[in-house]
C-alpha cells in the first residue's frame, strides 16, 4: 500500500499494478515449470528442496522425449505431432527455481511452452516453462524414449545426492552472506559510535573553552 498525507490524516492509495507484480515476482511463484525426466522423482525434489512441491500430471504437444547418449537425463526436442507426459510443478520461489536450474545440464535451454493438465478433462492450456535440449547438441539424442525405470535403478541415488549437495551448497552460501551482512552492520555501528564520541568530545571542548 501507498500512504498519502492529507490535511486531516493519512489516506491509503491503491497499490500500483507494477509494484504488485514486482513484489510477487521477487518473493512468490515464478510460474509453473514442466518436468518430464529426472525431476519426476519425489526423491529428487526432497533432496533438492527438502519438500515435494505441488504438481499435477500434464501433457505437452509438439515435442518428444528422448534418451541422451552418456547422460542420465531425459532430452526434449521439437517434433510435430509429438506428445510428452510429465508434471506441471507450481509454487517454486525464486530461490528454489535457481536450485532447479543448478541441477540441469548445460545442454538444455529454458523455453516457454503451452501445456494442459490431464487429470481433469476439458481444462485449457496454460503457459509453462520447460527445459529443451539445445539444437547444437542434437546428435547426442537417441531415437528411443527416456527410460524412467532404468533411471531409477541405475542413476537415481547419484542424482539425489547431487540435488542434496546443491541444496547444502546454497544453504552454506546463504550463511556466508548473512555473516558478511552482520560484519558490515557491526562496522557501521562502530563508525556511528566513533562519530558520536567525536561529536561529544568536540562539544565538551567548546564548553570547557567557554
Amino acid at each position: 500500500r501507498i500512504y498519502r498525507a492529507t490535511a486531516m490524516a493519512w489516506e491509503v492509495e491503491p497499490t500500483p499494478r507494477f509494484l504488485k507484480e514486482a513484489v510477487s515476482g521477487a518473493r512468490g511463484d515464478w510460474g509453473p515449470v514442466f518436468v518430464y525426466g529426472s525431476m519426476l522423482s519425489p526423491e529428487a525434489w526432497t533432496g533438492l528442496l527438502g519438500r515435494i512441491p505441488d504438481q499435477r500430471p500434464a501433457l505437452l504437444k509438439g515435442f518428444a522425449r528422448r534418451s541422451i547418449m552418456c547422460n542420465a537425463a531425459a532430452g526434449l526436442l521439437h517434433q510435430p505431432g509429438g506428445l510428452v507426459v510429465g508434471q506441471a510443478v507450481t509454487g517454486l520461489c525464486p530461490l528454489e527455481r535457481r536450485l532447479l536450474d543448478s541441477v540441469i545440464d548445460d545442454g538444455f535451454v529454458l523455453i516457454e511452452v503451452m501445456v494442459r493438465h490431464i487429470d481433469v478433462p476439458g481444462e485449457q492450456e496454460f503457459a509453462c516453462t520447460t527445459y529443451l535440449w539445445k539444437e547444437e547438441f542434437r546428435e547426442a539424442l537417441q531415437d528411443v524414449d527416456w527410460d524412467n525405470e532404468n533411471f531409477h535403478e541405475m542413476y537415481l541415488d547419484e542424482f539425489v545426492g547431487l540435488c542434496s549437495d546443491m541444496r547444502e551448497q546454497q544453504r552454506t552460501s546463504q550463511l556466508a552472506d548473512e555473516e558478511l551482512k552482520d560484519l558490515a552492520m557491526a562496522r557501521r555501528r562502530r563508525k556511528q559510535d566513533e562519530e558520536s564520541d567525536d561529536e561529544r568530545a568536540s562539544w565538551k571542548s567548546k564548553d570547557d573553552g567557554g
